[in-house]
C-alpha cells in the first residue's frame, strides 16, 4: 500500500463534500494496510499525515477517519499499533495550534499505555476474599486480564465464552493460566451484588488503591488483555475469541 495515495490530490478539497466517497477510498487503504501489517510487512502509516497536511481541512478529515477506523472500540479495523505512527506525526505537524493538538497528544499517551509487546503496568488488587495481591506477583504462564462491569450484557457474553472454553479450563486445571477478572469502578454495591457469578477458579478482584485506575486506558468495557509469564502484553483490548484461539495454538 506504499504507493496507494500517489495519485490522490490532497489539495482537492472538493473531496470534503463527498464524505462517503472519501471514506470508501480510505477504507480500501485501511484494509490493505491491515493485511500488510498482519503479514508482518513494514508499514508507515504516518506518511498519510504528511500528505494530508497540505490542507488543514483535509488533514482534519483524515485524522477523524483514522480515529474512527483505528481507535474506535466498535471498529472492525481497530489497531492502535497502526494509529500510533499517525498520532506521532500529527503532533509534529506545523501550522496546527497546540490547543487543537491536545486531543491527539492525549490519545497518543493512552495508545502507548500497556501497548503490544511491552511489560504491562503493575497494580495492586483486592480479591473477593479480601486478599491483597499484585499483577506482577502472579506466577502462571498466561494471564487473561479481564476488565468487567457487573450487569453489562457484553461482559456477560465474554464471561460465558471464557467459562465455556475447554482450553481455558485445561490451563486452569494445570495452573498454567490465571483469569483475573478486575472490576475497575468505585461503586462497591454493584461489585458486591455480582460476586457469586464467577467460577471459583478465577481471581475476582478490584483495585486496591484509588490512584491505580489511571494505569490502564479502558475506552470500552469489557476490555481483555492477554499477558505472558513475564507480564508482557500479547494482546491488548482484544477479541476474546481471538485470545482463546491464540492460547489454544500456543
Amino acid at each position: 500500500m506504499v504507493n496507494y495515495w500517489n495519485k490522490f490530490d490532497f489539495k482537492d478539497t472538493t473531496w470534503l463534500s463527498h464524505k462517503q466517497e472519501l471514506e470508501k477510498v480510505f477504507a480500501v487503504w485501511v484494509e490493505g494496510t491491515l493485511s500488510a501489517y498482519y503479514d508482518c510487512d513494514t508499514i508507515i502509516t504516518g506518511d498519510i499525515v504528511s500528505r494530508a497536511s497540505v490542507s488543514k481541512p483535509m488533514l482534519m478529515r483524515f485524522m477523524h477517519m483514522a480515529d474512527e477506523c483505528f481507535r474506535n472500540p466498535m471498529s472492525p479495523w481497530r489497531c492502535e499499533e497502526l494509529y500510533i505512527p499517525i498520532l506521532e506525526k500529527a503532533v509534529e505537524i506545523e501550522g496546527i495550534d497546540y490547543a487543537e493538538k491536545l486531543r491527539w497528544i492525549d490519545r497518543l499517551e493512552k495508545a502507548k499505555m500497556n501497548r503490544f509487546n511491552t511489560i504491562a503496568t503493575d497494580f495492586d488488587f483486592i480479591t473477593d476474599e479480601g486478599k491483597i495481591n499484585s499483577l506482577h506477583s502472579i506466577g502462571s504462564q498466561w494471564i487473561i486480564l479481564y476488565f468487567f462491569n457487573p450487569g453489562c450484557h457484553d461482559c456477560e457474553r465474554v464471561s460465558n465464552v471464557i467459562k465455556d472454553s475447554p482450553v481455558v479450563q485445561a490451563l486452569l486445571d494445570c495452573n498454567a493460566l490465571t483469569v483475573l477478572a478486575l472490576y475497575p469502578d468505585e461503586d462497591l454495591s454493584e461489585w458486591n451484588k455480582h460476586l457469586g457469578e464467577f467460577p471459583k477458579e478465577w481471581t475476582v478482584a478490584r483495585y486496591a488503591h484509588e490512584n491505580e485506575r489511571d494505569k490502564y486506558d479502558l475506552p470500552a468495557i469489557p476490555n481483555v488483555y492477554l499477558l505472558d509469564l513475564d507480564k508482557r502484553v500479547v494482546v491488548k483490548d482484544g477479541n476474546i475469541e481471538d485470545i482463546l484461539y491464540l492460547l489454544e495454538n500456543m
